[in-house]
């Protein structure tokens, strides 16, 4: 039920309440549609300009260093990004707390992991092979499931690291 101060005039007028009672009234609810509610999270996806921008530079700097890493290995370029992404997050997220790029930090972060995975998953399964025959996979798919598992937990391990009010309500066990 809400009340107009139309409702509340008529209500002073009529002798129902005082005058002093509607203006505390009033006041108490103009405090309460100002003040955010307790669970309400305050999400930009831009702050400014200034996130384009890093968000650019980020990508620049990951796809330049990715390549660079590429040129001995893939294994090695995953680990780069990995690391690379990780150190950036550290201030980007935890420090100046700027949404878009924390996303592709993020991105790349489990990007770079399932890279690692998949070099990982082809450097040791042909070893394994002649024991674990009828178990194995075709090496695409040996490749999906590596990369699968490999994001997995590389998209852990940013949120327990410093998890978000969005990420404690999902689904993920604390």
């Amino acid at each position: 039920m809400q009340f107009s101060d139309d409702d509340l005039e008529a209500a002073v007028a009529a002798g129902a309440i005082s005058a002093e009672t509607a203006a505390g009234f009033r006041v108490f609810v103009d405090r309460r549609r100002a003040s955010p509610a307790a669970d309400e999270e305050s999400f930009r996806l831009l702050t400014g300009f200034n996130d384009i921008f890093v968000a650019i530079a980020i990508v620049m700097v990951l796809s330049a260093l990715g390549s660079l890493g590429g040129m001995g290995s893939p294994g090695y370029a995953g680990v780069l990004v990995a690391l690379v992404s990780w150190g950036l997050a550290e201030f980007f997220t935890r420090k100046r707390r700027m949404a878009l790029p924390s996303i592709i930090l993020l991105l790349a972060f489990v990007g770079g992991v399932a890279a690692m995975a998949v070099t990982l998953a082809h450097a040791f399964i042909p070893k394994m092979a002649g024991s674990l025959q009828p178990f194995l996979f075709t090496g695409g798919a040996t490749a999906l499931a590596a990369s699968g598992i490999g994001g997995a937990s590389g998209s852990r391990s940013p949120w327990r690291r410093a998890p978000s009010p969005s990420a404690r309500r999902s689904s993920w066990p604390s």
